[in-house]
């Protein structure tokens, strides 16, 4: 220190680069705890040194992993695609019935079902005529180089057709013929179409002296009508016509008979029953 009173000249520290802010620093009340402030993490993407990788973070709206705070996902086992392959399995089966019932109908346009019905090339040999015999009818002798019966029949993936025509010889003067047809379809179901056939011949009625009598049946195959004709003049005679269905087989059996004289005095009734007879034997034949 020098005597003379004068004092050292203040000796300045350079400035701080990072001057603390005026004042001290505000702290927490007084009587209360300080606030512990955690370290900051690295930023996304940056790891400590020393510290293992942290797991990956799908992007937000990506569901990868387990739902945030709760339990991970049940394995099923591979159950889930069981079960769908078994409704899967269960509705074709469904379909699949409903589809065959459709197409054995014909709705679908599919096969009719024929029963045990089979087609012959001889249908003469499956119709019985004991009926129409045992009424006083007996089967004409052949004339020329035609034969009497006589059988058709033609085979087709579509339908089966076959036909017998007998020629008849009553007793006097009476005259006729017995003509049966059978037709098995095999693609279109006939349903549709069969009553109508024999509807029609209430429309017939527009000759003098011509009658039609249209009868439906309710106790031959699926459906069965019953025509029956007369007619008086200078050739009276009668027809009598059975229609037969029953599921793709379409019958029809008709008796004609014609004569000068005694033709009118036959009766259609008994007529008719005798069809039905013949009808009902030869649709068993068929069946064998």
């Amino acid at each position: 220190m020098s005597s003379t009173g004068e004092s050292e000249p203040t000796r300045s520290r350079p400035p701080h680069p990072n001057p603390p802010p005026a004042g001290p620093p505000a702290g927490p009340p007084q009587g209360s705890e300080p606030t512990r402030v955690q370290p900051a993490g690295p930023p996304p993407g940056q790891q400590q040194p020393g510290q293992p990788p942290a797991p990956y973070q799908p992007p937000a709206g990506l569901a990868y992993g387990p739902p945030a705070g709760g339990q991970p996902p049940r394995r099923t086992g591979g159950k889930g695609w069981l079960w769908a392959l078994g409704g899967f399995l269960v509705a074709s089966l469904v379909w699949g019935a409903v589809l065959g019932a459709l197409l054995l109908t014909g709705v679908l346009g599919g096969s009719v079902s024929l029963g045990d019905y089979e087609y012959t090339d001889d249908l003469c040999k499956a119709v019985d005529l004991k009926p129409l015999e045992e009424s006083g009818f007996t089967v004409s002798e052949a004339s020329g180089t035609s034969e009497n019966p006589t059988s058709r029949g033609t085979e087709h993936d579509a339908i089966d057709s076959m036909s017998c025509f007998t020629s008849l010889t009553g007793e006097g003067s009476v005259s006729g013929y017995h003509y049966t047809w059978a037709d098995l379809h095999k693609e279109t179901d006939p349903e549709p179409e069969f009553e109508s056939r024999y509807l029609a011949y209430n429309g017939y009625d527009e000759t003098d002296g011509v009658d039609y009598t249209v009868e439906e049946l309710s106790d031959l195959g699926d459906q069965a009508f019953l025509v029956t004709q007369t007619s008086d003049g200078e050739y009276a005679g009668g027809e009598v016509v059975l229609g037969i269905l029953d599921g793709g087989l379409t019958y029809q059996a008709t008796w004609n008979a014609y004569s000068s004289t005694d033709a009118a005095d036959l009766d259609g009734d008994e007529i008719a029953d005798q069809l039905r007879e013949v009808a009902e034997g030869t649709l068993d034949d068929l069946e064998d």
